[in-house]
């Protein structure tokens, strides 16, 4: 079984915040460059393009007469980020040797010697799904949320603390470098890449724990004290 480190969990969740806004300032689909790839984007990307060249390839073999069609007609529909990697798996069956190590599993990088033995399944498990929300349909989500099942509950806390912290717009833009974070957002009597340094510590690509519940109910106490005359 492949699995990644909290810290690469956390950086892919970064990785996708990046290029989403990214893609928001230029107008064009912003893609990682698979040289960068964490091994959460090998899983998400280059796994799963060996599996759709496994399922076409699957498809074309079936004899002419057996399916829908009596000449095998076979159309795959895949993301635009998919497209490169699909046609360089398909040249020379290359997707065949990365199904095998699928089923054996691979290596990957150790956890942050920060994480918490008592609540990393929480962090990982938000951490995951926080990554997938990002990039995959809420279908997506409840699919691995089945496979998963729920929570334990001596893991729950940290599990609602993470989801709570990484849905927050600020953690978003903590994952932008400070040239980035200076094209989509500016502070008001403030500096916004200061603002969100104590986010930034939280994370465990930054060898943070992944939660921090003094910094939670920070947020969620967000502009209470701004007086209504200044709210535009």
């Amino acid at each position: 079984m492949t699995l990644p480190s909290l810290a690469d969990l956390d950086q892919t969740f970064g990785c996708q915040a990046a290029l989403n806004y990214k893609e928001i300032l230029s107008g064009q689909p912003a893609i990682a460059k698979k040289a960068d790839f964490t091994l959460s984007q090998h899983i998400m990307q280059t796994e799963r393009e060996a599996v759709l060249c496994q399922s076409l390839h699957n498809a074309a073999a079936v004899p002419a007469g057996k399916g829908t069609f009596r000449q095998p007609v076979v159309v795959g529909v895949v993301g635009e980020a998919h497209i490169e990697g699909i046609a360089e798996m398909w040249e020379g069956n290359k997707w065949r040797a990365i199904i095998g190590d699928t089923g054996r599993g691979s290596p990957c990088r150790s956890d942050s010697p920060k994480t918490n033995p008592e609540s990393g399944l929480g962090v990982r498990r938000a951490l995951m799904e926080s990554m997938l929300r990002l990039s995959c349909r809420n279908s997506v989500l409840a699919d691995a949320s089945i496979s998963l099942g729920p929570v334990p509950d001596e893991h729950a806390h940290a599990y609602c603390l993470t989801t709570e912290l990484y849905g927050n717009t600020r953690m978003l833009l903590a994952c932008l470098t400070e040239p980035e974070l200076a094209k989509v957002c500016s502070g008001w009597n403030c500096d916004m890449w200061d603002v969100l340094a104590p986010l930034r510590a939280v994370r465990p690509s930054n060898d943070g724990y992944g939660f921090d519940e003094a910094l939670a109910y920070e947020l969620r106490t967000l502009n209470f004290d701004v007086p209504a005359s200044t709210v535009l």
